[in-house]
């Protein structure tokens, strides 16, 4: 056999192979050059920048009260494989605020509005195989009257914001192409301790469709062993539909939805059959998954097989979980109450904006669980994907919406009626929802923020959605978040959640619950939830004797935000009807619009600061009554200097009786209240220099808490 031939059979054969393959993901962060768009000289200063990126990290946290709303150009060029020209290319975008057009080799290969949801565009057909290649996306975050979110007190940070990847598959491959979605859609028919009966429903993108074909899904548990699996064979023109599957409550059509927003200029020149498979498993005596006390996760893998040989595959986790939300007795799941209180949470990170990595997600989340949450309100959009995955991991329930946002009480339009920005609401709430359908950590899809009647009148259009997500999904809860005290959105989800600030806009903090009662009272058949409460809080501004600050002031001192959240907890903690209680929120995030405290551009309403190195007093306070874990803290540690020598000693501690020392000296032992703060009041300070210790002890451990007061009495 000469040379030439024994090539050629050996090319042959790698294409024979590279066609049974497996899918390939590969990262495609690395090496992207960065311009505005704007500056279309030849000369142009081009960055080199690695994704996730936003042109306004340096912007993000630097006092500058306004920010870039512009456009900009990343563009990346790679060699395409060779056996790529037998297999089919997709780019997958996890994110790009807030209007994205992509372009390969310079022909335009798709458009997406919406910059927290995912987008996938194939590409095969725009592709020089074995030759270089180039990809051009032209980012917008510039204020649209078509694109969501039209307001809101925060920033939209412009970029691709959020990781790419070149996904590879076989010319017969479980579709990427429906709104993003992992094309298998893991369907809860029934869940109850005894028995799961489960769809799984997944949707292939056949080109190669007169070969046999076989569908196998395997469920294994959480070590690895396989619990159950299904087989079915496709045959040619096999498409089972998806859309009257009966869940228990209405039709799941996901095939109904609005028009796809990514269109394409170039015909790849392939005709491609996309059936839909529909597989019914039963799993007897589910581990179900139940939250932070035991979040646990089946895995299910689902391939597609060729002669024997697996040609794609798509893994994705199950949690098996049952829940009710009763209007008196609040949230219960798989059959036993379950306290909902936590954070809302931005994806924004000083110096960094929206352009988090993987570490900043996992750093958020080892926060929440710190605090001891069993709930996150993730707002005021989709987040990411890897957040997602961690809560899941994790145990915590979440609250996802779309970024269809009212200003509250400022100016400007949450919603107006207009038809493109209609359409984008619903492409968002159909993206949102096919992408994250999977994950057992959302148990409600959130339709609004705080949108007012001062334009048009939004409600009709809330029901419009609200309808699209029961046909979407009719498994799990919808919500909103309203600050109108009246019935206007009442009727419009499910469960409903109020915005409330009683202490800091206003009012007396016992307001809270006197609010509360009321609303229950009015509509005893709505569960309702409180979905933001809070105060600013600056750590470098303390007071001595507390008064109530101008919200919109100069002055925010950290020890008002501590008692705003002891006495807004008191109120809410006895009251079990509340379905969830939502901190506003994690941590300080930019917001343009906001000139307060003591820097520009932020909205220091968090309990962690803005680069995440400094948790406030009060996220003590709710570790201490969130989580179990002994614990003894000593608060306003900040506040060094005293001019006053008659003080007041505040501690959180939840594992028993604790002692004060001021330099060496006891002041005595007491006990917590109900709330698990202790009080020494009336102790004078008996130096300039005072060093204060309190200790317990929990089950033969010591623990304690320490800082130094200076006394300097003013002259």
């Amino acid at each position: 056999m000469n040379g030439r031939l024994f090539l050629m059979l050996v090319l042959q054969l790698l294409i024979v192979l590279a066609g049974k393959a497996q899918r390939r993901v590969i990262s495609f962060n690395d090496g992207w050059q960065f311009h505005f768009a704007a500056d279309v000289r030849k000369t142009a200063a081009v960055e080199s920048v690695t994704l996730p990126h936003t042109w306004n990290a340096s912007e993000a946290g630097n006092g500058q009260v306004g920010y870039t709303r512009t456009a900009g150009v990343y563009e990346k060029s790679w060699m395409a494989d060779p056996s790529w020209a037998h297999k089919r290319v997709f780019i997958y975008f996890e994110g790009a605020n807030s209007v994205a057009s992509v372009y390969i080799n310079h022909l335009f290969a798709g458009v997406h509005k919406g910059g927290y949801t995912a987008f996938c565009l194939e590409i095969t057909g725009y592709l020089r195989a074995g030759r270089e290649n180039t990809v051009t996306v032209q980012v917008s975050n510039a204020y649209r009257t078509d694109v969501l979110p039209l307001s809101g007190d925060f920033n939209v940070y412009g970029g691709i914001h959020r990781p790419v990847s070149l996904i590879v598959t076989a010319e017969d491959c479980i579709s990427l192409l429906d709104h993003a979605s992992p094309g298998v859609y893991l369907v809860p028919k029934s869940v109850s301790e005894d028995n799961a009966k489960l769809s799984v429903v997944t949707k292939l993108s056949l080109q190669n469709s007169g070969r046999p074909l076989e569908l196998r899904t395997r469920i294994c548990d959480a070590e690895g062993q396989m619990v159950k699996e299904a087989r079915t064979t496709i045959r040619s023109g096999d498409d089972t539909g998806w859309g009257n599957n009966d869940t228990g409550s209405s039709n799941n059509d996901t095939g109904s939805s609005s028009k796809d927003t990514i269109s394409s200029s170039k015909d790849t020149g392939r005709c491609s059959h996309e059936p839909v498979q529909q597989q019914e498993i039963n799993i007897d005596k589910p581990h179900l998954w139940n939250g932070r006390k035991d979040p646990y996760l089946y895995t299910v893998t689902v391939q597609l097989v060729s002669d024997d040989s697996v040609i794609d595959e798509v893994k994705q986790p199950l949690g098996l979980r049952y829940y009710r939300v009763n209007p008196d007795s609040g949230f219960v799941l798989n059959g036993s109450y379950l306290d909902l209180h936590g954070f809302g949470r931005h994806e924004d990170v000083q110096g960094k904006g929206s352009a988090l990595l993987k570490a900043d997600e996992e750093k958020d989340i080892s926060l929440i669980l710190d605090a001891g949450a069993t709930a996150m309100r993730l707002t005021h959009y989709p987040h990411s994907g890897c957040f997602y995955d961690l809560a899941d991991k994790d145990g915590i329930v979440l609250w996802s919406e779309i970024p269809l946002v009212g200003p509250g009480g400022y100016t400007g339009p949450g919603y107006v009626n207009d038809p493109e920005l209609r359409q984008q609401a619903r492409q968002v709430l159909v993206e949102l929802i096919r992408q994250y359908y999977n994950h057992p950590s959302i148990f409600f899809w959130g339709l609004f923020n705080e949108l007012k009647l001062d334009y048009d009148d939004p409600t009709h259009f809330i029901t419009e959605l609200n309808t699209l997500a029961k046909v979407e999904d009719p498994t799990r809860l919808t919500t909103c978040a309203s600050f109108l005290d009246d019935a206007t959105f009442t009727e419009a989800t499910d469960v409903m959640g109020w915005n409330k600030y009683y202490g800091w806009y206003g009012g007396q903090f016992s307001g809270l619950g006197t609010w509360a009662d009321a609303v229950h009272k009015r509509f005893p058949a709505k569960p309702i939830a409180v979905s933001e409460y809070g105060a600013g809080g600056c750590i470098g501004q303390q007071q001595e004797i507390l008064s109530p600050p101008d919200p919109g002031g100069k002055f925010h001192p950290e020890g008002w935000q501590t008692l705003f959240h002891e006495k807004s907890w008191e109120e809410l903690n006895k009251r079990r009807f509340i379905w969830g209680k939502f901190v506003w929120c994690l941590s300080d995030f930019g917001s343009s619009i906001r000139d307060e405290g003591d820097r520009k551009g932020i909205n220091d309403k968090g309990l962690v600061t803005y680069d995440r190195s400094t948790k406030k007093d009060a996220f003590y306070f709710y570790k201490v009554n969130w989580n179990p874990e002994p614990m003894i803290y000593l608060t306003d540690k900040r506040m060094k200097v005293r001019s006053l020598k008659e003080v007041s000693v505040k501690v959180y501690c939840n594992a028993g009786p604790a002692e004060l020392f001021i330099n060496g000296r006891s002041f005595g032992v007491r006990s917590a209240d109900d709330l698990n703060r202790i009080i020494w009041s009336h102790i004078q300070l008996p130096g300039q220099t005072n060093r204060l210790s309190v200790v317990t002890k929990k089950d033969g451990i010591i623990l304690q808490d320490s800082c130094d007061w200076e006394y300097k009495a003013e002259r």
